[in-house]
């Protein structure tokens, strides 16, 4: 009776509306009956399978915080209807300052917008409910995680924005934290604190198609637009990010922010699949007993740099003043493809196209395609290192090492005439293909599978 009771539950499922326009004294099951606020969602109680659906083009000053949990198959999904932009949820309330130069404000004031763009420090201040600033109106940061999973599990979060959530202690547009099953689909995040996505201490996560641009300028130890972190109670949670990207990481005055760190002893595999960062670093900070997956993905003015041992990057493109900085051991890149002009220094400091650092032991590059231009394509910090370099097209005017610590690169092209396409394939002819006689990967940077003997380089020739 127990489990006939239960399945019959299951396919109960109701679908919830909320319009700025509604009315919490509906039941909120039609889009006729929608309620109005979040805080009426907030409280209310939920069963697998339900969907809260929110208006599109509707905005919300509160925040969303999920009350119930689903089950396994049967996610409550908060989403969107109808036409026009995603719902929104906002972090911010408007504020105007009177010509005296002062506003009431009983909530903490986190950060200050002119038309939406942060006010530098000391141009602004907050104290004791008074907002103090040039006449105007303004929008005050004054609420953090404007979407929240709140604990529970077995959700999906789809189609929603958060806005202007910016703190300096926190401040997340997305907050999983302390879940397990939960999934972030084309959601979008702006300015936002330290982390615009966070998956803390959560298990089975996924974020996929999510958006993010513009951090709050001046956070103490910087910001992180998408975060994993599981402390040491935990152990084994793994991570998901996919098709996932960011913009505007600039941080005036001091180094960009990050587009993706990860840390904590609790934490499991974890993937990055076709991440787009256009100017943030991405860092890989987990340790052996959480391996990092990187496939696919384009780092503009970027580098890539790894900490934690045992990573893995298939398929990564880094244009521009970037870099790989490998500062861990026991790990693989294949298939990478290195097109960077470092700039005074670049990122690394040694304005070379891979650092292998003083730690960074047994560490593979290969089958990777890596030019240069008046830059080394490979620096080691000391002899030693054991690496692997195999199958590799390495040109650059300044010549493939930048230091005295070098070995003989056979098994790799490194000077004349590759015979490269504009899209860095071997043309019809080149010397590269059916050279790659080493243990080689079964696919190109492209996909394209790779037969045996396979041709050296990111790419086998032909579409």
């Amino acid at each position: 009776m127990n489990v006939l009771l239960t399945a019959i539950a299951l396919l109960a499922a109701d679908i919830y509306y909320v319009s700025p326009k509604g009315d919490d004294a509906g039941d909120g099951t039609s889009e006729a009956r929608a309620w109005r606020s979040v805080a009426k969602v907030n409280a209310a109680a939920f069963r697998p399978g339900d969907q809260i659906l929110f208006a599109r083009g509707g905005e919300w000053r509160e925040s969303l915080n999920a009350s119930s949990s689903g089950a396994p198959g049967k996610p409550i999904v908060y989403g969107a209807y109808g036409k026009g932009e995603k719902p929104k949820f906002w972090g911010s309330d408007p504020a105007e300052v009177g010509a005296d130069g002062t506003a009431k404000a009983g909530k903490p004031v986190a950060a200050l917008l002119l038309d939406h763009v942060f006010l530098a420090p000391g141009t602004w201040s907050w104290a004791d409910g008074i907002l103090r600033a040039k006449p105007g109106r303004y929008t005050a940061c004054v609420r953090v995680d404007p979407v929240h999973s709140n604990g529970k599990n077995h959700l999906v979060f789809r189609d929603l924005v958060a806005d202007e959530s910016a703190d300096v202690r926190d401040g997340y547009g997305f907050r999983v934290m302390g879940s397990d099953d939960v999934r972030l689909e084309d959601c979008e995040a702006y300015r936002a604190g330290r982390h615009h996505f966070g998956a803390i201490n959560s298990s089975n996560f996924v974020g996929q198609r999510l958006r993010c641009a513009t951090a709050m300028p001046g956070i103490p130890g910087g910001a992180t637009f998408y975060v994993s972190f599981s402390d040491a109670s935990r152990k084994g949670d793994s991570h998901q990010w996919i098709d996932c990207s960011a913009e505007h990481l600039e941080n005036p005055g001091q180094r960009n922010y990050q587009v993706f760190y990860d840390h904590g002893e609790g934490l499991g595999p974890i993937l990055i699949q076709n991440l787009t960062s256009h100017g943030g670093m991405f860092s890989v900070g987990s340790s052996a007993a959480a391996p990092v997956t990187v496939r696919g993905g384009l780092l503009e003015d970027a580098g890539l740099e790894v900490f934690g041992d045992h990573f893995r990057a298939d398929g990564l493109s880094i244009r521009g003043n970037g870099a790989v900085d490998l500062w861990c051991s026991d790990s693989v890149v294949e298939n990478l493809l290195l097109l960077v002009e470092p700039k005074n220094g670049g990122p690394t400091g040694y304005g070379a196209g891979v650092v292998f650092r003083d730690g960074a032991r047994r560490n593979t590059l290969r089958y990777s395609t890596v030019v240069l231009g008046d830059a080394p394509c490979l620096v080691f910090t000391k002899g030693g290192l054991e690496p692997s370099i195999q199958g590799n097209v390495l040109l650059s005017k300044k010549g493939v090492f930048g230091n005295e610590n070098r070995f003989p690169l056979d098994g790799n092209w490194s000077a004349g005439d590759a015979g490269l396409d504009a899209q860095y394939k071997p043309r019809s002819g080149s010397p590269l293909i059916a050279a790659g006689k080493t243990e080689h990967p079964d696919h190109d940077h492209a996909g394209k599978k790779r037969p045996s003997p396979c041709s050296l380089g990111a790419f086998e020739p032909g579409k």
